[in-house]
């Protein structure tokens, strides 16, 4: 393979200016102060996008098979890892499209900041998280790779914590727990190639040309290891659950980036390391690799069919051109938990029951004789819905009403007073 090194600064500054850009946001403005913030957040996206349009323009299509703008330098010499960058026909696509999504993002911003505000730690986040996806897809070393791949999670994670909906507490811890489960297994099969392949480099191309050569069975562990990595980003049956929850509570910027980029970043790794290092290793795990996305896409068709609550379904499928392959992020667990709270007039063990009932017990206390009036009166002029019980999954129809007033102590449990 012929590495081409012309204009090879021009990575650099793609992947690291939005760095810059957050680091002038955290320290050159008041949080009191909204407006900069999003000026410089703004700004600081279009140059990207700028410099991303540049690399559109100086790849040389012709050879696209060849590393270009490539970048060897040193980096952490104890553990023989360096500062391998270049760009080929698998990543620029995908490079350039990280920073027209977070250029998109970030003018959609400007004018629908999450309820929780505060713009400085929002757009700082955002910077800091394009710097993660565009640094992962120019990468040519594992190390380099690694770091890149995990600086996605934290602002993902704060994302969805402190800008999501009602559980975003629950989701993005979930999506922080399966996240760093695969990335553990993830560096240790890491580990395992580097001194199965010599302990000599993690630069990718000597991966290539040394990991072929290892035992076969030692490829089938290995290539277990970045599976359970991969699985859980792309996301695969039955890694997979994560997901919904994560889309559902995060906000529309962070429902945005996580469909159209980070869950590109599992299949990426598959194709960019696991599969040409571990040619052996893959061949064997092929088998389940197509059962598990079979039985992914017949499982999440079936909820699809069941689904109930259309805000679950749109926030995995939106921006997604393969609808069917990822239909799999729903599954008959969280639906059962949206068709209703209760069974047999018993409190379910659920947190979406818990969050419901702490909803209601904070609403006012209507007198019975209110109680008794609105049972007959007409439904609300905008959904037909009682407006209490106007909350995630749950219909204010008289159904729900009986059976919530079997629950003891409950407002809409209260008994009418003795008649006088």
């Amino acid at each position: 393979m012929n590495n081409l090194t012309d204009n090879n600064w021009i990575l650099s500054l793609g992947t690291f200016l939005p760095l810059l850009g957050a680091l002038a946001i955290m320290f050159g403005t008041s949080k009191d102060d909204e407006r900069t913030p999003k000026i410089i957040g703004i700004l600081t996206a279009g140059l990207t996008l700028a410099v991303g349009i540049a690399t559109l323009v100086l790849f040389d299509y012709d050879q696209a098979q060849n590393l270009q703008f490539f970048v060897d330098a040193e980096w952490i010499e104890v553990i023989s890892s360096g500062y391998t960058i270049g760009l080929d026909g698998i990543s620029l696509p995908l490079y350039f499209l990280s920073m027209a999504v977070t250029f998109l993002v970030m003018i959609y911003s400007w004018d629908n900041m999450p309820e929780a505000g505060n713009p400085k730690a929002f757009y700082s986040l955002m910077l800091i998280l394009q710097t993660g996806m565009a640094g992962t897809f120019i990468a040519q070393d594992l190390i380099l790779f690694f770091v890149f791949f995990e600086v996605v999670l934290l602002p993902m994670y704060f994302m969805i914590g402190v800008w999501g909906g009602a559980d975003r507490k629950y989701a993005s811890l979930k999506f922080f727990l399966y996240t760093m489960f695969g990335s553990a297994f993830m560096l240790v099969a890491f580990l395992a190639l580097f001194f199965q392949t010599g302990a000599e480099s993690f630069s990718f191309a000597w991966l290539y040309e040394m990991g072929a050569g290892i035992d076969r069975d030692v490829q089938i562990w290995i290539f277990a290891g970045m599976f359970l990595g991969f699985a859980v980003k792309v996301p695969m049956f039955p890694f997979h659950t994560w997901l919904p929850d994560a889309h559902t509570q995060a906000p529309t910027q962070g429902s945005v980036i996580l469909a159209a980029i980070l869950l590109k970043l599992g299949t990426y790794g598959f194709v960019r390391i696991a599969l040409p290092m571990l040619p052996q290793g893959a061949q064997a795990w092929a088998p389940v690799i197509g059962i598990l996305a079979v039985i992914g896409i017949i499982y999440g068709a079936l909820g699809c069919l069941a689904q109930t609550d259309m805000k679950r379904p749109d926030r995995v499928l939106v921006g997604r051109p393969h609808g069917l392959r990822h239909a799999r992020h729903f599954d008959a667990h969280h639906l059962r938990h949206q068709r209703g709270a209760l069974r047999n007039g018993r409190p379910r063990p659920d947190h979406r029951h818990a969050l419901l009932r702490r909803r209601l017990d904070q609403a006012p206390l209507p007198h019975a004789r209110d109680q008794a009036a609105q049972r007959h009166a007409p439904p609300d002029a905008e959904d037909g819905l009682d407006p209490r019980l106007r909350c995630d999954g749950v219909a204010g129809t008289a159904r729900t009403r009986r059976v919530l007033g079997r629950i003891p102590g409950h407002p809409l449990g209260v008994q009418p007073p003795s008649p006088r």
